[in-house]
Parts: C-alpha cells; sequence; structure tokens
C-alpha cells in the first residue's frame, strides 16, 4: 500500500512538515484507490533534511558511505531504491575489475603471441571495451530488480575472472 498526500499549502522547520488541507490518498500496490480524506491540517516529522529532497546527488557522484547512509535512510522508510545498491556495489567492484583485466590481457596476449603486437593491442581494447559493455548490461539488470545488486555488480568481474583463470590454466 501507499500513501500520497496533496496539499495546496505546508510549511517546513526542523525536520516537521505542517500541511494545509492536505488531501491523504491511499492505494495499493497495484494502483487502485483505497481510501480518499481531507483534512484541516496535517504535521509529518519525517526527520528527513529538506536539502534531500532538492539536491541528492547522482550515484555516482556519492562515496560509498554517503551511498550507505541513504540506503540505511530509504530501508528505514520502507522504500528500497536498486539503483543506489547497485552503485554501492560497484564502488568496489570497478576497482577490483583492474586486477580481473590484467589477469585476462596477459593470458591474451601469450595465446596469441604469434600474431603480432598489434593484435595484442587490439585484443585488449576490444577486451575493454566487451567488459564494460557487460558491466553496464549486468548494471541495467540490477537497477531493474531482474539480478539481486550483490550480483549484478559482481558478476562481470567473476565471469571474466573465470575466463582470466581458465586461459592461465591452458596456457600451462
Amino acid at each position: 500500500e501507499w500513501l500520497v498526500i496533496h496539499a495546496p499549502r505546508g510549511s517546513y522547520k526542523g525536520g516537521v512538515w505542517e500541511l494545509e488541507r492536505p488531501q491523504l490518498h491511499l492505494y495499493r500496490s497495484d494502483g487502485t484507490v483505497i481510501d480518499v480524506r481531507s483534512q484541516q491540517k496535517l504535521i509529518l516529522n519525517l526527520q528527513v533534511a529538506l536539502q534531500d529532497f532538492f539536491a541528492t546527488p547522482e550515484p555516482e557522484e556519492q562515496t560509498r558511505a554517503q551511498l550507505g547512509e541513504q540506503i540505511e535512510r530509504n530501508r528505514q522508510m520502507g522504500y528500497r531504491n536498486l539503483r543506489l545498491e547497485v552503485s554501492y556495489h560497484l564502488k568496489v567492484a570497478v576497482p577490483v575489475a583492474c586486477f580481473v583485466l590484467a589477469l585476462c590481457s596477459p593470458m591474451l596476449s601469450l595465446w596469441l603471441a604469434r600474431a603480432g603486437s598489434f593484435v595484442g593491442v587490439l585484443l585488449a581494447i576490444v577486451l575493454v571495451f566487451v567488459f564494460w559493455n557487460t558491466l553496464l548490461l549486468f548494471q541495467i539488470l540490477g537497477n531493474q530488480g531482474l539480478l539481486p545488486p550483490l550480483l549484478a555488480a559482481w558478476m562481470p568481474n567473476l565471469l571474466f575472472g573465470l575466463g582470466g583463470f581458465y586461459l592461465l590454466y591452458r596456457s600451462e
């Protein structure tokens, strides 16, 4: 169930909203209206800073700690933002990707050593391009709720890491 509040006027002071003549609309999760009520005045003590409503930076612009705090605040209010959760896990998964690609690249260059240095450079560019697009694909899947956020962030590292270990095993 969702509660939507419409008010023609309101004021904010110290974390408390005072709404004049609000209408409270209660909806089921499928969007059908359960109830609509009007009141003269409604006081809400949300403990949410006013600036949080307006100048919220993009997840990519926030630190992992800021994302964690925002995710926790959302959970306390009964709201889950998958995009924030995926971004939270990507803050660690993307730097680890450097090590994963460092594992894959030498194995591929050894595997194709006879083809020449140009092929090695071209292959490295293609590898990074494919990895980045795989990362974006899994990020979208996580944002849409098709994969858990943790799995969506780490799956490209897992796939390419396993590929790197396979090439290492084959080279021995």
